[in-house]
């Protein structure tokens, strides 16, 4: 924000009580009796009249509590008889009669006996005087309340009576900046600048021509009915307020929600400056969609006031440094402006600034308790002016905006699980004070992961963490048992999905994904499932199965040559991967030997088994870039022909176990002359017993 000073004027002026004051003309303010009571009072009032004959509110306050003051004395005492001659002259116009009752009044005040007021009589009777300010304030949460309630009236000049000592306090610096506390007390009452007048001997301030936030003047001509003393962009930004208002209904929690939305839309932060000060108010706010955090709350105060929602100003610094995700807006000194709003009797804090976030809203900072608020925010409390909620509670917040606490990693994994089936597009969590406000996003996201979220908008502040904009896989479940995975997949397959996710609780994971994942094969293996690819993360306790394929049943093969049968098809396509189910009565190891040299003879150069109950994968499948399965020597022959038609130097080929042995007969000399013959030139050639191949490298062709 534009630091908000108070423009103090200060005219130390020792004025002199009458001498007939009781108590002696160097006495302070007594309401020890009836008599020093209501003299102290006409002594302030005939003063401040004869001192301040401009800013003394003749026509408001002091003439109010005249009236008063007089249903207490004898009507026919010489003090009463001035009193009604001051009112009289307070009637006319100009500084000349303003003095005329000032002096009155001191005579009143020297001329009053005891035996002329009524007893008892104390300030506690006076309670037009203490509801105008023209009574003494004990403290300074009272001095606030008065300050407060004078700007609620928006008064032009208004009296604030104190000790000398509170009047010290309220401008010294405040616990929070390095302003007065009675910037602090202004600001938070609306109020911008002013002028003050400190009568330090009748321990008075008097506050004059105080400049209100314009959307405080809008609103209080509004509730009057009477708009003509608004300018035109005054009466202009009413319309726009009006229009945001008119949008706003339901509870008190509705219509707040949507002013706060409504001007996150409507008004971006700017710090540019601003010589019209347009943008430190709600003009500036609703009109140019331009502002700092003066124009963001005074226009959040305006909207909620013609909405029917009770609201206050809050002034204050920013405690952490900016981040790059949630920008801070705030002035260089790092001051800002805020709202408390009154939400069915209970007083919570609201920064519409802070909240309104590109590319989108925020509720970081949105009806908060102070406990939860001063972690980002910082501020003298003894300048509000109302209660401000301790503990943020849910129901201050809209259902979707709920605040989750969790105390461990388990119960975060439990709330993510619940609300994996709503599937919400926002989630707020709480984090745990055990934590000291810290929190590990990475392992936060990998548990959102693993409720079937696939991307979210991630915001941390105040102890809040906010998961926005999140979006989900399309078919998922989360299981607890291997039964829920298995009636997963049947239904999948009634669906004929071609992909799925399945998210395991950590128990189930942990017992699937054990020895090479044989516990999930064997699931997949007794389902309908059939040539699957699938993905896992063992963090996130996840498989995602792709292209899936789905039979009407699980057929178990008869023989080892059905198996043959289905693996050649397989290795034929040079598939990276095959599978198949152990028939009746084999076991894996003997089947896995078996069938290791049938995998080679297909120009396999590598593999792995992989087995689970009764299902085998082949997996990981790589072949030689050059290779031929030939059934006879006239095959062999062609295949050779092709080798030296292209030129390629190193191929191999696969025999039938006749051929191979009748090639490889008295070292080889069948294989030489067949070489020889195709116009191949080499010295030697290689032999592989296991798979009956017939390897040559480094050829050349005549």
């Amino acid at each position: 924000m534009k630091r908000v000073l108070t423009a103090l004027t200060m005219l130390a002026l020792t004025i002199a009580l009458a001498a007939g004051i009781p108590g002696g003309a160097e006495s302070r303010l007594s309401f020890e009796t009836p008599a020093a009571t209501a003299g102290s009072c006409l002594a302030v009032y005939g003063n401040a009249l004869s001192s301040f004959p401009g800013v003394s509110q003749r026509g408001g306050a002091i003439p109010e509590a005249l009236e008063e003051l007089l249903g207490f004395l004898d009507g026919k005492c010489a003090a009463a008889n001035d009193i009604r001659e001051a009112l009289a002259a307070m009637e006319e116009d100009g500084d000349a009669s303003a003095r005329r009752a000032g002096t009155l009044l001191l005579q009143a005040a020297g001329s009053l006996r005891e035996e002329d007021v009524a007893t008892p009589f104390g300030p506690e009777d006076l309670a037009i005087a203490a509801k105008r300010h023209l009574l003494p304030v004990a403290d300074v949460a009272a001095f606030a309340e008065a300050f407060d309630a004078a700007a609620r009236e928006q008064m032009d000049t208004f009296f604030i009576l104190c000790g000398d000592e509170l009047l010290d306090e309220v401008h010294r610096n405040a616990s929070v900046g390095d302003a007065p506390l009675l910037a602090d007390i202004a600001v938070n009452c609306g109020v911008i600048d002013f002028r003050e007048y400190r009568v330090e001997e009748l321990s008075m301030s008097v506050f004059d021509a105080p400049n209100y936030y314009a959307g405080q003047r809008i609103l209080r001509a509004w509730r009057m009915g009477d708009t003509s003393a608004l300018s035109d962009a005054e009466r202009q930004t009413l319309q726009a307020a009006l229009a945001v208002a008119e949008g706003a209904e339901g509870s008190a929690l509705e219509r707040e929600r949507y002013i706060h939305d409504a001007l996150c839309g409507i008004i971006a932060y700017s710090a540019e400056d601003d010589p019209l000060g347009r943008k430190d108010c709600a003009v500036g706010a609703l009109l140019d969609g331009r502002a700092d955090c003066d124009g963001y709350s005074d226009a959040f105060s305006l909207c909620c006031g013609l909405a029917g929602l009770e609201t206050r100003f809050i002034h204050g610094f920013s405690t952490e440094a900016p981040e790059e995700d949630v920008p801070q807006e705030t002035g260089e000194d790092g001051s800002h402006l805020w709202n408390l709003v009154n939400i069915d009797g209970h007083w919570v804090s609201v920064d519409v600034t802070w909240d309104d976030q590109d590319p989108g809203i925020l509720y970081c900072n949105y009806n908060l308790g102070s406990d939860a608020i001063g972690l980002s925010h910082a501020w003298d409390g003894r300048a509000l002016t109302v209660a401000l909620e301790t503990d943020t509670s849910n129901a201050l917040r809209d259902g979707d905006l709920a605040l989750h606490a969790t105390d461990s990693w388990d119960g975060l994994y439990a709330l993510f699980r619940e609300k994996a089936a709503e599937r919400p597009k926002r989630i707020a969590l709480l984090i745990p004070e055990a934590s000291g406000g810290a929190v590990n996003e990475e392992r936060v996201k990998a548990l959102l992961y693993s409720t079937g979220v696939t991307a979210c908008g991630w915001y941390a502040q105040n102890g809040i963490v906010e998961l926005t904009d999140l979006e989900y896989r399309k078919r998922f479940a989360i299981c607890e048992t291997a039964e829920e995975v298995s009636a997963w997949i049947e239904a999948c397959a009634e669906a004929g999905a071609g992909e799925f996710a399945i998210y395991f609780t950590p128990e189930l994971g942990r017992a699937l994904f054990a020895n090479d994942h044989a516990g999930l094969v064997a699931l997949l293996s007794a389902s309908r499932l059939y040539n699957v690819s699938y993905g896992y993360d063992e963090e996130s306790r996840m498989v995602v199965v792709s292209e899936a394929a789905y039979g009407e049943a699980v057929v178990v093969p008869a023989g080892l040559d059905d198996v043959r049968a289905g693996l050649s098809e397989a290795l034929e396509a040079r598939s990276a991967s095959a599978q198949f189910l152990l028939p009746d009565g084999t076991e894996f190891e003997a089947v896995a030997e078996e069938l290791s040299p049938f995998v080679y003879a297909h120009g396999v150069e590598s593999f792995v088994w992989r087995a689970s109950g009764r299902r085998v994968i082949l997996d990981e499948v790589t072949y030689y870039p050059e290779f031929a399965r030939v059934a006879d020597e006239a095959a062999l022959r062609a295949y050779l022909d092709r080798c030296r038609e292209a030129g390629i130097a190193d191929f191999r080929a696969y025999c039938p176990e006749d051929c191979y042995r009748r090639l490889c007969e008295d070292g080889g000399a069948g294989f030489f002359e067949l070489l020889d013959e195709s116009g191949c030139s080499v010295s030697q050639f290689f032999r592989d017993d296991t798979c009956g191949a017939l390897i040559v490298e480094g050829a050349q062709w005549k």
